[in-house]
């Protein structure tokens, strides 16, 4: 037995890679005891290295929810909202209190800390209509300066926006700017659409009229018990009416009617889809009675996991605190509306927020003849009796849109008929062309197929025997 030195790196190297002395069996040429000590140092060193990793993101998710809560006291303040200013403040310094006396940036927040701890001293001892004097071009460089990740549904690396002038007037036109973009979302005319014009649904065209046109009829009337409730989800599978009832809804009703989505409300600027939910919810107020439109619902309000980004967490918790949360009112006459084919993919929190749940299903054989009829009645035909319930009961599983579509390549039928002599349609009179007949259906049916599967039908089914308001049949 002998001992020899093993070098694995230069001098001064990582510890991992410096001189380490092991055993060698000259009878098997096998190292022994050092290897073992070798292996045991790499994970030791692994391990430390992957706390101080942990520590440095809980420290900078820390560092992101005192620059959050500070921004919203900080709106608070400048509204004039004491109470809410001041939980706020409160908030952010008990965020601050959490991180370590060593952190590299704890000077500059530090700096802050004093300015919050000084304004919520104020505002505890004078009158609430102080100017808030934390709105210094310093304070808003320190919450910049933290800003390197984007936010509002923006991927990683994304840029920060760069500081804008100092001051309330800086902030207040910040917020105009907010509410303008929002104001662009707010839906002027989508033509004159009467409840007669859906066919069928007569579940969800109730629930609507009590819930939105009658309260603006009567508020009076509609309070206590009566009070609407904030929330309504229309779901079930695509192209049978959800839309065209929002559309409807937005013609009869007496409101503001706002349409959003996913992509109205995120940016590539940090903090930004925050402030755009909360701006959203602000004009609301300011123009209720509103109806807030969300389709594809689930796009914006899923079931939130470990592996989303934080961004977009922190975007649905602004929108469920700014629907149905601690920054609203019971005095409120706002309605969100949501519409969605995957009502089982919603966060329980949203969920919660959407009382009345109505499933939009396939049309009933009664529905789908009423719909035929309807297509069909500005043209000519011959489709009645027998040929009538025979194509009826032809498009079982056929949704709204599958009919609309199947009637489109029917109509088509008389006009083939002069395929081969072009000259002849170009001289024809529209009065002249013969009446469509069932046979143009059953050619029409070869080309036009359901679009909706009974495996998500059945799971649409499911979900509403456990969560919806309503089961048909």
């Amino acid at each position: 037995m002998r001992k020899s030195a093993i070098h694995t790196g230069k001098s001064g190297a990582d510890p991992a890679h410096r001189i380490i002395e092991s055993t060698v069996d000259k009878r098997t040429g096998s190292p022994t005891q050092a290897h073992s000590f070798f292996g045991s140092f790499i994970d030791a060193l692994s391990g430390q290295r992957h706390n101080r990793a942990v520590e440095h993101e809980q420290q900078e998710s820390l560092l992101e929810e005192f620059v959050n809560i500070g921004e919203r006291a900080k709106a608070a303040d400048h509204r004039g909202d004491v109470a809410q200013a001041r939980l706020l403040y409160q908030q952010a310094l008990e965020k601050a209190r959490q991180l370590p006396a060593c952190y590299p940036r704890k000077e500059s927040v530090d700096e802050v800390v004093q300015r919050f701890r000084q304004r919520l001293r104020e505002l505890t001892t004078s009158s609430p209509s102080s100017a808030p004097p934390y709105a210094t071009s310093q304070s808003a460089g320190v919450a910049q300066r933290r800003r390197s990740v984007a936010a509002g549904g923006a991927g990683r690396g994304a840029a920060t926006r760069p500081p804008a002038a100092a001051g309330a007037g800086a902030a207040a036109q910040q917020v105009d700017e907010m509410e303008r973009k929002i104001e662009e979302n707010i839906m002027e005319s989508t033509g004159h659409v009467a409840w007669d014009d859906i066919v069928g649904l007569d579940l969800a065209k109730s629930v609507l009229m009590e819930t939105i046109v009658l309260p603006t009829l009567n508020p009076s009337v509609f309070t206590g018990l009566r009070t609407p409730p904030k929330g309504v989800l229309l779901f079930g599978p695509p192209g049978n009416g959800k839309t065209f009832i929002a559309r409807a809804v937005a013609s009869q009703c007496r409101a503001t009617f706002f349409t959003v989505s996913a992509s109205s409300l995120t940016s590539r600027w940090f903090g930004e889809g925050e402030k755009l939910v909360r701006a959203l919810f602000a004009v609301a107020r300011k123009r209720q009675p509103s109806v807030v439109f969300i389709d594809e619902v689930d796009s914006l309000l899923s079931a939130r996991s470990q592996n989303e980004h934080d961004a977009m967490r922190r975007l649905k918790t602004e929108f469920l605190i700014a629907f149905d949360g601690v920054t609203s009112s019971k005095q409120d006459r706002i309605l969100v509306l949501g519409a969605t084919n995957r009502p089982m993919d919603l966060d329980e929190a949203a969920l919660r927020r959407f009382p009345k749940r109505i499933f939009i299903p396939l049309p009933e054989p009664a529905t789908r003849k009423a719909l035929i009829m309807k297509l069909l009645g500005k043209n000519k035909h011959d489709l009645k009796g027998r040929a009538l319930d025979r194509l009826v009961a032809d498009t079982d599983g056929y949704s709204a849109s599958d009919l609309t579509a199947l009637c489109s390549e029917a109509s088509l039928g008389p006009i083939r008929e002069y395929s081969s002599d072009p000259a002849a349609l170009a001289r024809i009179r529209p009065e002249q062309l013969r009446a469509i007949k069932y046979y143009d259906f059953e050619s029409a049916l070869q080309m036009i197929r359901p679009s909706v599967s009974k495996d998500a039908l059945d799971q649409l089914v499911r979900w509403n025997e456990h969560f919806g308001a309503y089961s048909p049949g």
